[in-house]
């Protein structure tokens, strides 16, 4: 099995003995409980972003680790997620620390979510496609429907755009509460603003009905990617080869040369312009900016069962706080955090803050603002990224800025 393009022994090695640590500790906290565990993302797909330094082998990616429990009961498997749900973030922070490397993503998934999937995303989607199942003798995905790229809904690309958007906060607050860039987060800062030129990438392969889980193949695509029609489309494709470039083969030391404050703006803006353009095609319908975004009614308004109930498990005191029902009533709607990001993200530019767009995200928020553009936004980033992301690279973020405390 090989884990990255390079298909190094030593590489190889090194990632198949975290994944025996990974699964040893898992293991030992849920028992009998497992089905199955799957390596997803690069590493599953055999395109794991690694450095080699010297006799060092640095692990760039994240592990993202989905655990298949035997439950087939919903309710019983609600009952087996309110209880592990605390201790699996604890151990994934845990096993981050000790095999040195920026997360573990460690997933509760039931045997039904696969034996009942029919649900198009590209998380689906790449988990069919590039897994590797390190620990069980059956593979869950086989239950999974063969689904084909080209079906891939719109919408997954402005799922993107939320997840990437909301990504680029965290180098913002790195910039904006420090004294320039630590030398020690300017690995992750690469990472993020990676991320966001992947975003956009995707997204202009998922509208031309492109869309591959390999990265290799994505690169090969922009040859004859048509994108005359997307605004900035070709500066868009060259941030996008260079970002699938970055993932199979990274260089972090050509970044860190350059002006990275600069490269965010750049990046911010071409997603502003993108975006626009892109939710417009999704949506069928013209906005001037993204107020008027927030206020469009969408496919994504309707209530999501799932991601409320997930917060109540979580949460069961929000049970009998109204104030908290609401919120996590509102947050269960997926166009909340969608409306939120750009409204927060572009509202930031390099020698001005917007004021209407911090206003609307303040008001959705439930946070007030004292007329301090560079307060109020960092107020309105830390609020957020508490509701999208409290643990990981998000929380630490807000955790360890100067002046950002509570």
């Amino acid at each position: 099995m090989h884990y990255t393009i390079d298909k190094n022994p030593k590489v190889d090695a090194k990632i198949a003995q975290d994944q025996e640590y990974i699964n040893s500790h898992t293991l030992s906290l849920l028992g009998d409980h497992v089905h199955s565990i799957l390596l997803c993302g690069g590493f599953g797909r055999g395109e794991g972003t690694v450095e080699v330094r010297g006799d060092e082998i640095h692990v760039v990616n994240d592990y993202d680790i989905t655990i298949v429990l035997k439950e087939r009961n919903r309710l019983k498997y609600a009952m087996l997620y309110r209880k592990y749900h605390a201790p699996l973030q604890a151990l994934a922070e845990k096993l981050a620390m000790d095999l040195k490397m920026k997360q573990v993503d460690l997933c509760l998934k039931p045997l039904a979510y696969f034996e009942n999937q029919a649900t198009l995303k590209i998380e689906n989607y790449e988990v069919k496609q590039g897994h590797v199942v390190t620990h069980g003798e059956d593979d869950p995905t086989q239950c999974m429907p063969d689904w084909k790229p080209e079906d891939i809904p719109l919408f997954e690309g402005t799922w993107l755009f939320r997840n990437r958007g909301a990504g680029m906060l965290i180098p913002a607050l790195y910039f904006m509460c420090e004294e320039g860039t630590p030398e020690h987060k300017k690995e992750n800062f690469v990472i993020e603003c990676g991320k966001a030129q992947l975003a956009m990438g995707d997204s202009i392969l998922l509208l031309n009905r492109r869309y591959h889980h390999l990265y290799s193949e994505r690169l090969h695509s922009l040859d004859t990617l048509y994108v005359s029609d997307v605004p900035d489309g070709e500066k868009i494709v060259m941030h996008y080869r260079e970002a699938l470039e970055q993932k199979l083969q990274p260089d972090f030391q050509k970044f860190y040369e350059r002006d990275l404050v600069a490269w965010w703006f750049e990046i911010v803006g071409l997603m502003d312009h993108f975006y626009r353009f892109y939710e417009s095609k999704r949506l069928e319908v013209v906005f001037n900016d993204w107020i008027e975004y927030s206020d469009l009614s969408k496919p994504e308004d309707r209530f999501e069962t799932k991601g409320f109930l997930g917060s109540m498990i979580r949460k069961p005191r929000a049970l009998f706080s109204n104030n908290k029902l609401w919120m996590n009533y509102r947050k269960a709607k997926k166009s909340y955090t969608i409306a939120l990001v750009p409204l927060i993200l572009f509202s930031h530019q390099r020698d001005m803050f917007y004021s209407s767009y911090m206003a609307r995200a303040a008001s959705l928020l439930g946070v007030s603002m004292d007329g301090n553009g560079r307060e109020d936004w960092l107020n309105l980033v830390r609020t957020f990224l508490r509701i999208w992301h409290p643990g990981g690279k998000a929380g630490n973020a807000i955790k360890l800025q100067t002046g950002l405390t509570g």
